[in-house]
C-alpha cells in the first residue's frame, strides 16, 4: 500500500513538471508562439518582397521595350542628348532613387532558460510530500495510542 502512494505521488510529481516544462520550459508553449510569430513575420516580408520584385520586373520590362523611358532613365542619371540644353537650379538636389529595398527581418534569438529548478521541483517535491505525508499519518497513528496511554497514568 505504501508503495502504491509513492508510485502515486511521484507519478503526480511527473506529471506536474512535465506539464509547467511543456508550458515555460525551453522548446515549450511559450517558443512555439515566439517561433509562429517569427513565422507570420518571414511570410509578410515574403509576399512585400514578391511585389517589390514584380514592380522592378515591370520596369525592366519597360526599360527593354520603351526608347522614351530610357531616355528619361538617362536623363534623371545626367546624360543628355548633344542637341539638348541643361538647365540647373542652385540649391535643387536632385531627387532620390525610386527602388525600394526590401525590409530586413531580424531574427532576436532569446537567451537560454534555465529548466533546472523546473526539473529539481519534480524529483524533490513528490519526495517531500510523500514524506511528509508518511509522518502526518504515523503522527495521527501515535496520537490515538498516546491518549490512551496518558489516560492509563
Amino acid at each position: 500500500m505504501k508503495a502504491a502512494r509513492l508510485v502515486l505521488l511521484l507519478s503526480v510529481g511527473f506529471l506536474l513538471r512535465s506539464l509547467a516544462l511543456f508550458l515555460w520550459g525551453n522548446g515549450g508553449l511559450g517558443d512555439y508562439r515566439k517561433v509562429e510569430a517569427g513565422r507570420a513575420q518571414l511570410s509578410a516580408n515574403i509576399e512585400e518582397l514578391k511585389r517589390i520584385n514584380s514592380g522592378l520586373r515591370r520596369e525592366v520590362e519597360s526599360l527593354g521595350s520603351d526608347p522614351e523611358r530610357v531616355a528619361l532613365e538617362a536623363r534623371r542619371l545626367g546624360y543628355f542628348r548633344e542637341d539638348q540644353r541643361v538647365v540647373r537650379f542652385q540649391g535643387r538636389t536632385s531627387p532620390p532613387g525610386s527602388y525600394t529595398l526590401g525590409a530586413l527581418v531580424r531574427v532576436r534569438v532569446p537567451r537560454e532558460r534555465r529548466d533546472w529548478p523546473w526539473k529539481l521541483a519534480g524529483i524533490f517535491l513528490p519526495l517531500a510530500a510523500c514524506t511528509v505525508w508518511s509522518f502526518a499519518r504515523k503522527s495521527r497513528q501515535a496520537g490515538p495510542q498516546q491518549l490512551n496511554e496518558d489516560r492509563r497514568r
